[in-house]
Parts: structure tokens; sequence; C-alpha cells
């Protein structure tokens, strides 16, 4: 698959959407609301045209979710889960999915963008590590039916080639924004241009759903808080594609993977096996003498 970075904004991530899901919670801030053991989940019903009620592990939790909206926070135990879609007594679509402690993930119910539009659910993570003074995270998901597409930002490309149930974040400073989502190959308009206010200390997500070709497009924002620390640059910022459990974190500390760990033991070592071998030579010297 094709991308490309275009544009001079920097902290840009492809998130993850899978159906099962399971990253380690210790890489993300844990929900403010959520008690030990727990994690939070949001379902966004981007199928549009019918409510639907929202069945978890067996039990009605919403009776009537209006299209276009966003239920939760759901706190639920850490583990395996089943999560099904009904509407007028039968089932549209389910999905089997697992949490960590301390999550927090958004379920998204679209329909796939193929000739059989089939209702499906995909599983995004909401990154709540902190971000810097004046600065907020935004999220732009495509979740339309339609194909791999591009997003854009007051204008400018990030990134070429999304698609359909793969997302874009990056780290902004907080103001209003252009947001716009329009297709890769060719011109057609999937979203907007959609103006959003960005406010500091946020995780903004803006989900495209529906399908443009009908009229039925439209979007669907969620905002999170997010903890504020003092500014400092990200070194790193990993990525990772759709459909995959990728670990998406900005290492603000010092660098304590394996290889670094490794050569640091083996400086300590040389060091201490030198000074030991000059403790020898003083010794035999001090014996000829």
């Amino acid at each position: 698959m094709r991308r490309g970075y275009r544009g001079p904004l920097r902290g840009l991530i492809m998130g993850p959407a899978a159906l099962v899901l399971g990253i380690g919670g210790a890489l993300a801030a844990a929900p403010a609301d959520a008690a030990p053991g727990k994690a939070e989940v949001y379902l966004v019903d981007g199928l549009l045209g019918v409510p639907v009620a929202v069945v978890l592990d067996g039990r009605e939790v919403v009776a009537s979710a209006p299209p276009a909206s966003v239920v939760g926070p759901m706190a639920i135990d850490a583990g395996p889960h089943v999560v099904t879609l009904q509407a007028g007594g039968r089932t549209i679509t389910g999905a089997r999915f697992t949490v960590t402690s301390g999550q927090s993930i958004d379920l998204v119910a679209h329909r796939a963008a193929d000739s059989g539009q089939v209702p499906r659910i995909v599983v995004f993570r909401n990154d709540l590590s902190p971000v810097g003074p004046s600065k907020a995270r935004l999220v732009v998901a495509h979740a339309a039916v339609a194909p791999p597409a591009d997003v854009r930002l007051g204008g400018t490309t990030l990134f070429h080639d999304v698609s359909s149930g793969e997302a874009l974040s990056l780290l902004v400073p907080a103001r209003s924004y252009s947001v716009d989502v329009v297709a890769s190959a060719g011109s057609d308009t999937i979203l907007g241009p959609v103006r959003l206010a960005v406010r500091a200390g946020t995780l903004t997500r803006v989900f495209a759903v529906g399908d443009p070709s009908n009229g039925t497009a439209d979007v669907v924002v969620q905002v999170l808080p997010v903890p504020v620390v003092g500014a400092g640059r990200p070194r790193s910022v990993p990525t990772g594609d759709g459909g995959q459990a990728a670990e998406s974190y900005v290492a603000d500390g010092p660098d304590l993977r394996p290889p670094a760990v490794a050569a640091a033991l083996a400086l300590v070592l040389l060091v201490l096996l030198v000074r030991g071998g000059r403790g020898r030579l003083v010794r035999l010297h001090r014996r000829r003498s």
C-alpha cells in the first residue's frame, strides 16, 4: 500500500485499526475515570440510516443508539469481549476484541468500502498520553464507503492512500483547523472541509463515515481530555499500519532499548576489568620493590 508524507508537520502516526486489539496498557495513560483492572470503551455508530441496539457480552447496554453518535464511556473488565449491533431484533454486525487494564478504545461501526458494503466493526486505541503546553492530538479516521483517500489539513496533504479502516494521528498546536479527505485517485471529496476548533490538552477524533456517492457522507467528532506536561520535543514517533496491533508512544526518556542496554553494560564491564588489572599491576610492583 502506498503512503507518503507531504507536509511540514511532525508527529504523524498511522494509527492501528483491528478486530482484535491487545496493546500493553503501560504505553498509554490510563483513563481518568477507569477503575483498576478496568478499560473504557466508546461505540461510534457510523452505519447511518437506522438506530442500533448495542449488546456487550450478551447484555444490552444501549437500546437505541442514534446514527452518527458516540456511546460511552462504558467501563469494562480487562480481557476478551464480544460486541454485537442489532436492529429490528436481528444482528447487523459484531466483533470480538480484547482490552487491557487502563486502555481507552473506540469501537467504530461502519460499512466496508467494497461492492458488498458489509457492516463491520474496527477498533481504534485512544492515545491519551500527555501532550505539551498549548498542544493537542488530532486524529482523522477514514471509515467511509470510499476508496483510499488523501487526508489534508489546511489544504496541505499529510498522508496519501489512507484506506478505509485506517487513521492519521498528529500532534498540533491548539487552534482552528480545516480538515478534509479526498479520493487519492481523482478529485472526489469524501469529507469536508470540516472546520474544527481544537483545544489544548485534548484528543480530538474525526471519523469520516457514510457513502459520498449517495449523499450520506457525514462526520462524527469525539473529544477526550489528555494530560499536559512541560515542553518537550518527542525524539521518536513509531508508526503502524491499519489492521495491526501497533505500539504507538512518544519516547521522552533515555533510550533503553536492548542494544543500548547491552552497550552500556559492556562499557561498565570493560571499566571494571581495566581497574582490576591496574590493581594487580600495582601489587606486583610493590612485591618486587
